[in-house]
């Protein structure tokens, strides 16, 4: 139940209203707010505009909103083969296994 909780979105379409001089001119910014913490996301519409818009859409949709982060791992899989973080951040190669 603390899992799911953790991970759900509880409000993800609540778009911040902060002064537009606040921000490099270009960015939309997105307050994701989870039941660990907030999270503001900067979307650079000069870049992707493309993207910025379809995330915003989804957010302002609703669609996200009974969407979860997937759970967060100390390792990670690459090349067919098992990593540990923290031998990957003492090894920019990654080389290392447990």
């Amino acid at each position: 139940m603390f899992k799911r909780t953790l991970v759900t979105f509880v409000a993800l379409c609540s778009l911040t209203a902060m002064a537009p001089a606040a921000f490099a001119a270009g960015e939309t910014h997105v307050m994701l707010t989870t039941s660990a913490g907030n999270i503001e996301l900067a979307l650079d519409s000069q870049k992707a505009p493309v993207s910025t818009q379809n995330f915003v859409d989804y957010v302002n949709s609703g669609f996200l909103q009974q969407h979860h982060f997937p759970p967060c791992h100390s390792w990670f899989y690459g090349a067919g083969r098992r990593f540990h973080l923290r031998h990957a951040a003492e090894n920019d190669k990654g080389t290392d296994q447990e």
